[in-house]
């Protein structure tokens, strides 16, 4: 079941209660795909309707003590989390993102507000396209040099790899260009190796490769 599915189907739910504050205000549906993140990611349904409401939040369409009213104590406090680490920016150098790292963990007092944060850093660089050249960098840099250790902190290794893999193009531009070409031979080289190595030897009796997976590993893009 997807988020929107819930909405739908389950009006009862703390999700669809959230949604429910923000149906009315304009672009309410953008905050669709950080729930769904959120979501994928087993967490909670006060988390996940947090992660509908935050935006309106910061904006001033929806007040904490509003909030507090119609979904409870333990949303508010997490819209009020997430809300205040979204003011920790200005990245300046490398001990600076360790020192950010930090403060938002020690900000933190309920891991789920860093989950919040992760999630919607994680939908920037998604559509990080759509945005002009000094913000994509901005974000680019942000999201390798203090989400994607925060993530590999907290364990979560694809979704580190991911802003990594994502903001690479934005901040290394010539280098990418580079690495696609050569993504592009090694793929064909491994290709054509894994196929020799699938076929059985010509002596071999006959036998049914429907059912047959062969596991074919190719190097993430940018590990090296």
């Amino acid at each position: 079941m997807t988020v929107r599915e819930i909405i739908e189907k389950k009006p009862e739910s703390l999700i669809s209660q959230a949604f429910s504050l923000i149906k009315n205000l304009e672009h309410s549906t953008s905050r669709l795909p950080i729930a769904e993140i959120l979501y994928k990611w087993q967490l909670d349904e006060a988390t996940v309707g947090a992660g509908l409401i935050i935006e309106p939040f910061k904006k001033g369409s929806l007040s904490l003590d509003f909030i507090k009213k119609q979904l409870g104590e333990d949303i508010a406090f997490l819209v009020e989390g997430a809300a205040r680490l979204g003011k920790v920016q200005d990245l300046k150098s490398g001990a600076r993102a360790e020192n950010l790292r930090k403060l938002i963990l020690a900000l933190s007092q309920d891991l789920r507000v860093v989950f919040l944060k992760l999630a919607e850093e994680l939908f920037k660089v998604r559509t990080i396209g759509a945005l002009p050249p000094p913000e994509q960098k901005k974000i680019a840099l942000e999201a390798q040099d203090i989400y994607a250790p925060l993530a590999l902190r907290l364990g979560m290794q694809n979704l580190s790899g991911e802003l990594k893999d994502t903001a690479f193009p934005y901040l290394y531009p010539k280098e990418y260009e580079s690495l696609k070409e050569l993504v592009k031979d090694e793929y064909r080289t491994r290709e054509k190796y894994l196929r020799e190595r699938s076929t059985f030897a010509p002596n071999a009796t006959p036998v049914s490769t429907k059912n047959l997976n062969v596991t074919r590993w190719i190097s993430k893009k940018f590990m090296i």
